[in-house]
C-alpha cells in the first residue's frame, strides 16, 4: 500500500474514532466578541483571565463569572503576558521600561512585585502564594534563573532557589506551585536537569526523589481533564472524567478550539485564530450516553494525550507560555488510562 493510502486510512480511522465521543449537555458562553487576538485563558473558581491584543500591545482581562461582568485589567504601551489567577488574585508579567518585572492585581490595584533589576518571568499562584523565575541582571544582560516567591497577605520574598544554589551558578527555572509545595527545574553548565522542591510553608527545598511527577496542570482538577484532539477537520475541546472512565465533548465546530483550562466543571479556552481568536466558556454537564475509555473498553489501547496547540501526542502537558518548558513533563496519571 502506497504511504499516501496509508495516511489517509489514519485520519479515517481517527476521524470515526472522535465521532463515536458523545457531546455533553454543556452550556457555553462566547465571554469575547471583538476584532483583535483574545489568547491564553486561565481559570480558577469565579475568575476567568486572558490576554488580548489590543492598540498595538497585550493586556490583561478578567472575566467574572459570577456576575458576568468583563474587566479590563491593565492600560498601558507595553505587553502584558501570561496572566494566572488563584480565583482572587491575578499575576502576570509585563515588559515595562526595558525588562520583564511581576505583577499582581489583588482585587483593586494593580503593583509590581518583583523588587530587584533582573528578567521576572512565568509567575504561578495558589492561594495567594506567588512564585516565578528570576535571571538577574549581570552588566547588560540577564544571568542564571533564580526562583523567587511572594506571599500576598504578608508582602514578604523569599528566594527559594538560594539554599540549593547559593552562588547562583546553576541555572533555576520553570516554577510550578502547588497549596502544598513549589516545585521547579535546575539546570547545569552540562545541561543536566534536576528537579527541587520547596515544601509550604516554610520550606525546606530539597532534591525531588527519581520517581516524581508533578501532577498539577491548567488542563486538569480533580478528576477532570481537558484536551483538544484533532477530528478530521479541526481541534476540539474534549472532557475525560477518570472517575467515571468516560469522555464527552464540549465543541463541535468548525473552529480551531485551543488552549483549554480547567476548574471545577468549568472549562475555558480559545475558538478560532489570529484576529479571529475568541474566549469561551462552558460549564460541563455530564450526560449519562459518555463513552468510556482506557483498558476496560474493547480493542482500546490505552494510550496519553498532549494538551498544546500544535499536535502534540504523549503523555506531556504543555502548560508553559509558548510551546511548554524544555526537559520536563507534567504529568496527570489520568493520562496513562486514555485511548481514543
Amino acid at each position: 500500500m502506497k504511504s499516501g493510502s496509508f495516511i489517509l486510512l489514519i485520519v479515517i480511522a481517527i476521524t470515526l474514532g472522535f465521532n463515536g465521543i458523545p457531546l455533553a449537555g454543556s452550556t457555553i458562553t462566547q465571554v469575547t466578541n471583538n476584532s483583535y487576538e483574545d489568547s491564553f485563558p486561565r481559570i480558577k473558581g469565579d475568575y476567568l483571565v486572558w490576554q488580548g491584543y489590543v492598540d498595538g500591545d497585550q493586556e490583561i482581562f478578567l472575566y467574572n463569572i459570577a456576575t458576568g461582568e468583563t474587566t479590563q485589567i491593565t492600560y498601558n504601551d507595553y505587553d502584558d503576558l501570561s496572566p494566572q489567577t488563584d480565583g482572587s488574585n491575578i499575576v502576570w508579567h509585563g515588559f515595562k521600561d526595558g525588562e520583564w518585572d511581576i505583577f499582581l492585581w489583588d482585587g483593586s490595584t494593580v503593583q509590581t512585585i518583583s523588587d530587584r533589576s533582573a528578567e521576572d518571568v512565568s509567575p504561578q499562584i495558589a492561594n495567594g502564594l506567588i512564585v516565578w523565575a528570576s535571571a538577574p541582571f549581570g552588566g547588560d544582560s540577564a544571568g542564571s534563573g533564580e526562583i523567587m516567591f511572594y506571599d500576598v497577605g504578608t508582602k514578604t520574598h523569599i528566594l527559594l532557589s538560594g539554599s540549593v544554589d547559593p552562588g547562583n551558578v546553576l541555572d533555576d527555572s520553570a516554577p510550578r506551585i502547588s497549596a502544598e509545595e513549589v516545585m521547579w527545574t535546575q539546570t547545569d553548565n552540562d545541561e543536566n536537569t534536576t528537579m527541587y522542591l520547596y515544601s509550604l510553608p516554610s520550606g525546606p527545598a530539597f532534591r525531588a526523589p527519581e520517581s516524581y511527577i508533578w501532577k498539577g496542570s491548567a488542563q486538569s482538577d480533580g478528576n477532570l481533564m481537558v484536551s483538544t484532539p484533532f477530528d478530521g477537520n479541526d481541534k476540539e475541546i474534549v472532557v475525560h472524567d477518570n472517575t467515571l472512565r468516560s469522555r464527552e465533548r464540549i465543541t463541535n465546530n468548525d473552529l480551531q478550539d485551543t488552549f483549554p483550562s480547567i476548574s471545577g466543571n468549568y472549562v475555558a479556552w480559545v475558538g478560532g485564530q489570529l484576529q479571529a481568536a475568541e474566549i469561551y466558556l462552558a460549564f460541563y454537564e455530564p450526560t449519562d450516553s459518555s463513552a468510556g475509555f482506557g483498558t476496560g473498553d474493547s480493542g482500546n489501547t490505552a494510550r496519553g494525550f498532549g494538551t498544546g496547540d500544535s499536535g502534540d501526542t504523549g503523555t506531556g502537558f504543555d502548560t508553559g507560555d509558548s510551546g511548554g518548558d524544555s526537559g520536563l513533563c507534567f504529568v496527570s496519571t489520568v493520562a496513562s488510562s486514555l485511548s481514543w
